[in-house]
């Protein structure tokens, strides 16, 4: 048991470890909005994506027009992320009738997800949270190039990018008044 919490502890410590030293070292690609702190240079439209929820729906970026959507871009493997959930289903909460937060983990498969989720308080029960997996990283890279985790997109009710925040240390309270500004 003594041994499996403290490779538990040296995994979660690795990965927390590339997750931060890989904010220094990997450029933002340049399609798209660079900011670090939820303000967006110019309005970019959002590109068109789906993804499954672990129940088997399929939802569609577009279900949700008229909403502004919390992108947030994580693996349950990521320390940081880790740390951020909660504050992200805080702002979902805060903004029930406004918003949605898309999650979309770059885990391998959905047991890893699963575990996470049920660690998590009511996740399930909440109409404006969907969770899914981001297979073969199609919307993580391929659509919005996020190659650091975790990354969050803040999409306008137009479905316009107006802002992006990279890492977990972004503040909540200016996460609250971008939110509001778009309403």
């Amino acid at each position: 048991m003594l041994r499996n919490t403290l490779l538990l502890l040296v995994l979660i410590g690795a990965g927390y470890g590339i997750t931060w030293a890989l904010q220094f070292t990997t450029p933002l690609p340049a399609t798209m909005p660079t900011t670090q702190h939820g303000n967006a240079v110019s309005p970019q439209p959002m590109p068109e994506f789906s993804f499954k929820t672990p129940d088997g729906r399929t939802h569609r970026a577009s279900d949700f027009k008229g909403k502004i959507i919390i992108l947030n871009f994580w693996a349950s493997w990521c320390a940081p992320c880790v740390k951020e959930f909660p504050q992200l289903i805080k702002l979902a909460d805060a903004f029930q009738k406004d918003a949605v937060l898309i999650a979309l983990s770059s885990d391998i498969d959905l047991e890893s997800i699963d575990k996470f989720l049920r660690s998590q308080k009511n996740i399930y029960a909440r109409a404006n949270v969907f969770v899914a997996l981001d297979e073969d990283q199609k919307v993580t890279r391929d659509l919005f190039q996020s190659y650091r985790l975790p990354e969050t997109w803040i999409i306008d009710k137009q479905h316009n990018l107006a802002g992006k925040f990279v890492g977990a240390d972004w503040d909540y309270d200016e996460a609250v008044q971008k939110l509001n500004e778009l309403q």
